[in-house]
C-alpha cells in the first residue's frame, strides 16, 4: 500500500471517531498502556486488518458502516486503546492546530477508591487505610478468607497514604494503583504496582517484601525507597535506605545501595548515583524538578492538574529546567512561576497548556 492510501485511512478514521470515542480511548490508554508492553505486535495487526480492506474508490457506501463496525470489533479492550494511539503518533500526533500534545486530560473519577475485586468500589478519599491495626486480632480462619487482593486507585491530582498489614507505609502518587492482600499469608509480602509510589518497608528478615511493576521486580527486608513505573519510558526505582534487589525477565538482578537510581532504557538496566532529595519531595506535597527536561516537567503537571499538555516547538521538550512548587498551588500559579523564569513561553488556554 502507499503512503497515499496510509494518509486517506488516517483522515478517514479520524473523521469517523466521534469526540467521546475520542476521548475513551484517551482515558483508557492513560491507564492501561503501560500494562500491554507489546503494543507494536497489536499496531501491526491493526495496520493488517486497515490495509486489507477495499481501497475508498472499490467501496460502496453501504460497505463503509460494515467496515468501520468491523474495525471496531478488532480494536476492542484496552489493546485497541494502545493501537490507535499509536496509528495518531505515527501520523504526528498533532490536532487542528498543529500543537504536538504529550498529555491528554480524561475524565475518570476524582475520588480515591477501593475495592475487593467486585465491581463495588469504595470511596476512601478522607478515611485512612490501616490494615495493621486489625492484623494482631484477625483469626487464621479471618487471614484464609482475606487472601483475596485489595485495590486501591488514586485519580490525578491526588496522592494517598495507607498502611498495609505488616506495618509498610506506602505512600502513592496521583494516577496510581497498588494491589495487596489484606493480610499476608505465606513467606513472601507480594504487591503489585501501577504508577508511582514511596514505600517505607516494615523489616521482617524470615518474609521479603516484594513489590512488582510491568518493568521490574523488587525485593526488600526493610527499607525506604521510591519506585515510578507509569511507562517502560520513566520506569525507575531509587533507593533512600537499605538495600533492595531488582529484576525483569530474562535479565540478571541488580542490587542497589542507598543513592543509586536504576531505570529502564530501552529495555536495558542503567544504574546511577543520584540525589534523593528530589525523588521524595512529592510526598511532601511539592513538585521537585532538578534539571529534568520540560517533556518530563510538564507530564507531571499534565497527570496532576489533569490537563492537556501540547508543545508548539517539539525541540523545546528537551529544555532542561530547575523548578520547584507547591503541588497545592493551582495551575495558573505553576504555569506563572514558570513563565517568571523567563526561559519558555507557556499559555493556558480554556482547554490546554501551551508551550510556545
Amino acid at each position: 500500500m502507499t503512503d497515499h492510501l496510509e494518509k486517506n485511512i488516517k483522515d478517514e478514521l479520524l473523521q469517523e471517531l466521534s469526540p467521546r470515542e475520542m476521548q475513551d480511548i484517551e482515558s483508557a490508554l492513560h491507564r492501561e498502556y503501560v500494562q500491554k508492553p507489546d503494543v507494536q505486535a497489536e499496531w501491526e495487526k491493526v495496520r493488517e486488518e486497515i490495509l486489507t480492506e477495499p481501497a475508498d474508490n472499490e467501496e460502496t457506501e453501504e460497505q463503509k458502516p460494515a467496515r468501520r463496525i468491523h474495525l471496531w470489533s478488532f480494536l476492542s479492550g484496552v489493546a485497541a486503546a494502545a493501537a490507535i494511539f499509536i496509528l495518531f503518533t505515527l501520523f504526528n500526533n498533532t490536532k487542528d492546530d498543529n500543537s504536538t500534545y504529550i498529555f491528554s486530560a480524561n475524565q475518570n473519577t476524582n475520588e480515591v477508591l477501593l475495592s475487593d475485586g467486585s465491581n463495588q468500589m469504595e470511596v476512601v478519599s478522607d478515611k485512612q487505610l490501616d490494615y495493621n491495626k486489625s492484623e494482631s486480632s484477625a483469626s487464621k480462619h479471618n487471614r484464609v478468607a482475606d487472601e483475596k487482593l485489595l485495590s486501591v486507585t488514586t485519580p490525578r491530582g491526588k496522592d494517598y497514604h495507607l498502611t498495609l498489614s505488616d506495618g509498610t507505609q506506602v505512600w502513592l502518587n496521583a494516577d496510581s494503583k497498588l494491589e495487596f492482600p489484606k493480610h499476608f499469608n505465606g513467606n513472601q509480602r507480594r504487591v503489585k504496582l501501577q504508577g508511582e509510589a514511596y514505600f517505607e518497608v516494615a523489616k521482617n528478615v524470615g518474609k521479603p517484601f516484594m513489590v512488582e511493576t510491568d518493568f521490574f521486580n523488587t525485593t526488600v527486608l526493610g527499607t525506604t525507597f521510591n519506585i515510578k513505573a507509569y511507562t517502560q519510558k520513566d520506569a525507575n526505582i531509587v533507593l533512600i535506605e537499605g538495600r533492595v534487589k531488582v529484576a525483569a525477565k530474562g535479565k540478571q538482578s541488580v542490587t542497589l545501595t542507598p543513592g543509586q537510581q536504576l531505570s529502564v532504557l530501552n529495555s536495558q538496566f542503567s544504574v546511577k548515583e543520584v540525589d534523593t532529595y528530589p525523588y521524595t519531595q512529592w510526598r511532601e506535597g511539592f513538585f521537585y524538578f532538578e534539571n529534568q527536561t520540560l517533556f518530563e516537567i510538564m507530564q507531571e503537571l499534565g497527570r496532576w492538574y489533569n490537563v492537556n499538555i501540547a508543545f508548539d516547538d517539539p525541540l523545546k521538550m528537551n529544555v532542561r529546567l530547575h523548578f520547584v512548587a507547591k503541588r497545592s498551588q493551582s495551575l495558573a500559579e505553576a504555569i506563572k512561576n514558570m513563565n517568571d523564569l523567563n526561559v519558555v513561553n507557556i499559555e493556558l488556554t480554556s482547554d490546554a497548556v501551551i508551550i510556545k
